[in-house]
């Protein structure tokens, strides 16, 4: 459950192109090979709370299909790794908030999430590959308040 929330609050940060809004910023590691580019994401509240619920709304722009069995990696720190886990890009089951397969276009999706991590300031990497190429890649910094 831990990871699925985690995953989910990650991959709505997809792809991003080097701006930032209120307390997180973000950048694209390398657009040219990128499938998807994240068009706007927003908090409510904004910073999120430690040990609260808030949702994430995310409108993303996907370049071609993302299909079950592509995999992520996400790492997140606060100085010691919080986060270092391997998982499926999209599943069937949906437990990540992206439905499989993703089909190209611009898709908005808000999704609920509890915020495990405490107070604090945090830095991150999100990517995702498949056996042809890399599908996203964006490195990542948030606050999180009391």
């Amino acid at each position: 459950m831990f990871y699925s929330l985690a995953i989910t609050y990650l991959l709505c940060i997809i792809v991003c192109r080097g701006i930032s809004e209120g307390d997180i910023s973000w950048r694209n590691c390398n657009s040219s090979w990128s499938v998807a580019n994240v068009l706007d994401v927003s908090f409510n509240p904004n910073p999120p709370k430690a040990h609260h619920h808030f949702i994430i709304t995310t409108r993303t722009e996907f370049r071609r299909e993302v299909s079950d069995g592509q995999m992520a990696l996400i790492i997140l720190h606060e100085g010691e790794p919080v986060l270092n886990q391997t998982m499926q890009f999209c599943e069937f089951s949906n437990d990540i908030g992206l439905p499989c397969p993703i089909i190209p276009g611009i898709h908005t999706k808000s999704t609920q999430v509890y915020l495990f991590w405490p107070e604090g300031s945090y830095i991150g990497k999100l990517t995702g590959w498949d056996s042809h190429s890399q599908l996203v890649c964006v490195e990542f910094h948030f606050e999180v308040d009391d």
